[in-house]
């Protein structure tokens, strides 16, 4: 081991980071592997312990086909895993009065079949226990309450003596945030966080395509994978007998571990975390055992974006409530000055802000700790040449942007700003929140920054770390971090700002009157991409509705859809790709609804329809009449498209709120039931 140079640490940590992990030649000893060609024919590929399973030795079995007593079985399975389109396919077999577990998967133009013993006799309360553990979880109702939930559950599940949940920061450094350890001795890790390094982007990018990794005892020797012909070693990710990385297999003897299970936690499609379990000695697993413990992290996953559901929606409705500023108590357009002084302050606690400036033209409105116009408008003038096309800056960092000088006297750190929608009054506009300094006291699982390496497989790579001692540091000159969904609540309300500006503008500019009042009816009531009704016009419209319905006692149905998988879209053909799906489908439906229905979009990649004159019955048929219509549609680049439909019609005496909330529900229920359907409110 040598002390690093900076050149030393760059190629050390490349070469750790593209270690090819998932071909390591070789597999975890208490298990078997064998490779064929198309359907069995030849054996191309086995460990080396496999004359232990089969009775024949390793070199007598290569080049010929499986045996026929497996082959038939196999083949069976192997057709099913074509047939689900599964990245692999598990079934228990007897193997020379041996009971194990079978794993299939494709390796390239290989059929890989990994072999367990099947160990260990299950209570035969397993199930009856596995299923109450379920039920805990699923009744949590915070995310604290659901992690113990699942530690705990799988402490008992696995029997393993360390179970805690890993969390990822932006920075792909993990934080322990539940634990739960067997003995008072054991050490606990939780609260304390772990380099990025110590799960390089190779390993978390492994966990997207196998969610599980099961090392059985670290310090044993692996058995070899040897071919009938030399080449490449295989890739192993799709299985769970991959042998342990040396790096890896001395980090966890210096951690003082023997075996360990991870499983991965996944948010919308992204890593967001680990379940990890370490044992303190050799760990065999019975397959239910592990299957078990994936199942339960599945279901906390489950529940933990329900959570974040609620959080996010209880942040919106409380930033949707200052909307109502926008209008004063005599009906009039607030001027915008005013509606500062009202909102401001709320703003400011919403967003855990400690300044907010709305910067149009050369004026400027603010809230919170003192901010110079000049230097606003100076900040404005920099995002306006540099953010326009992007729409957003966001930075924790102030001081190590461009725009540093102009706010280094003030107590702010972090900011968010949103252009104002183009083509409203107040183009060239920003909606800007600051946060102040958040000091951060990390503690750490051992010195974050290594400084040492060694010489693997002929590079220099990162040695492992050999004290995991706590270790505390303190992050200055950073604001706290800034959420997704702040960000488009943030923009959302540059939207509704927009409007209050545009539509005081109007009112106050009455040589102007006529072209400008075109300019708000546009803008208050169509939404600017889809050119149908905005939300703000279907408010007013179901509140009228609401209003005749009572009166002359009218039948009224209402439809909220919303487009499946939208995000898929946005993410994998881009945001105008999806643009054109929400286009297209608002012109789709305008073709089918009636004269008398009104239409428009709820936000986002929801949709309402307001059916007048008509009864639950037919607002069924007419929601089901639009999601045919919409599943047989193609879009460019995408293809097919579905939505979900809530169904509800008006209720005597019914509120606009409890309407909405009703006929949300369905919708949701229209989710959670497999998508592409039409649910009828209760």
């Amino acid at each position: 081991m040598s002390e690093l140079t900076k050149k030393q640490l760059e190629e050390a940590l490349e070469n750790c980071a593209t270690e090819p992990v998932h071909m390591p030649g070789a597999i975890q000893p208490h298990g078997y592997f064998l490779a064929f060609t198309n359907n069995f024919e030849q054996l191309t590929h086995c460990s080396t312990n496999i004359e232990a399973l089969l009775g024949v030795s390793a070199e007598h079995l290569l080049g010929h086909a499986a045996p026929d007593y497996l082959k038939t079985s196999w083949q069976q399975h192997l057709l099913r895993l074509r047939q689900i389109s599964s990245d692999s396919v598990g079934f228990n077999d007897e193997i020379n009065g041996h009971s194990v577990y079978c794993t299939i998967y494709v390796s390239g133009e290989y059929i890989c079949v990994e072999v367990e013993p099947v160990t260990g006799n299950l209570s035969s309360t397993f199930l009856s226990e596995l299923q109450a553990h379920q039920e805990q979880i699923r009744c949590s109702d915070s995310l604290d309450k659901t992690l113990n939930e699942l530690t705990k559950s799988i402490a008992e599940i696995t029997g393993f003596e360390r179970v805690m949940v890993y969390k990822f920061d932006e920075e792909w450094n993990g934080q322990v945030i539940a634990e739960l350890c067997k003995q008072s001795t054991i050490r606990s890790y939780l609260h304390q966080r772990f380099p990025a390094s110590d799960i390089p982007k190779q390993v978390r990018e492994l966990y997207s395509k196998n969610p599980i990794r099961s090392i059985v005892g670290s310090a044993e020797q692996p058995a070899d994978i040897i071919a009938h012909k030399a080449g490449e070693p295989l890739d192993l990710t799709k299985g769970v007998l991959r042998a342990v990385s040396p790096i890896h297999m001395t980090y966890m003897q210096n951690m003082g571990l023997h075996s360990s299970l991870s499983v991965a936690i996944f948010q919308e499609n992204k890593l967001w975390g680990l379940l990890s379990c370490h044992g303190l000695e050799a760990h065999p697993l019975n397959i239910q055992q592990r299957h078990a413990a994936q199942a339960l992290v599945t279901l906390a996953s489950q529940r933990l974006i329900l959570q974040q559901q609620y959080e996010t929606a209880a942040f919106f409705e409380a930033i949707e409530s200052t909307r109502g500023a926008l209008i004063s108590d005599s009906q009039e357009i607030n001027e915008p000055k005013t509606l500062f002084e009202r909102e401001g302050h709320k703003w400011l606690e919403l967003f855990r802000a400690n300044s907010v400036a709305l910067a149009y033209g050369n004026k400027v409105l603010k809230s919170g700790a003192e901010l110079s116009d000049k230097n606003v408008l100076a900040f404005k003038k920099w995002l306006n040449k540099k953010c326009r096309l992007v729409g957003t800056f966001v930075t924790r960092k102030i001081a190590e942007s461009e725009v540093a000088e102009l706010f280094h006297d003030n107590a702010v750190t972090g900011v968010m700003a949103i252009a104002l929608p183009a083509g409203s009054t107040s183009q060239q506009g920003w909606l800007m929140l600051f946060r102040p300094e958040q000091i951060e006291e990390l503690e750490w699982a051992g010195k974050p920054n290594k400084d040492t390496i060694e010489h693997y497989k002929g590079k220099t790579v990162m040695s492992p770390r050999t004290s995991f001692e706590s270790w505390k540091e303190t992050i200055k000159g950073r604001s706290a971090l800034w959420l997704d969904s702040e960000r488009k609540a943030a923009i959302n309300l540059a939207e509704d700002l927009a409007i209050a500006l545009s539509a005081y503008e109007v009112e106050t500019l009455n040589e102007q009157l006529t072209v400008a009042n075109d300019k708000l009816e546009h803008l208050v009531h169509t939404d600017a991409l889809t050119q149908i009704w905005n939300r703000y016009h279907m408010e007013y419209v179901l509140d009228e509705q609401i209003s005749a319905a009572k009166r002359y006692s009218h039948e009224l149905g209402v439809i909220l859809l919303d487009i499946d998988n939208f995000k898929d879209v946005n993410d994998n053909y881009g945001h105008d790709v999806g643009d054109s799906v929400l286009i297209g489908l608002a012109s789709l439906f305008k073709k089918e609804l009636r004269d008398t229905d009104d239409f428009g979009r709820w936000g986002g990649e929801e949709f309402i329809v307001v059916a007048k004159h008509s009864n639950l019955e037919a607002t069924v048929a007419l929601a089901e009449r639009l999601r045919k219509c919409l599943e047989a549609a193609a879009f460019d680049e995408v293809g097919t498209v579905t939505a979900s439909f809530g169904v509800t019609d008006y209720k005597e005496k019914e509120a606009r709120a409890q309407l909405i909330k009703r006929v949300d529900d369905a919708l949701y229920d229209a989710k959670e039931n497999g998508r592409n359907r039409v649910v009828t409110a209760e």
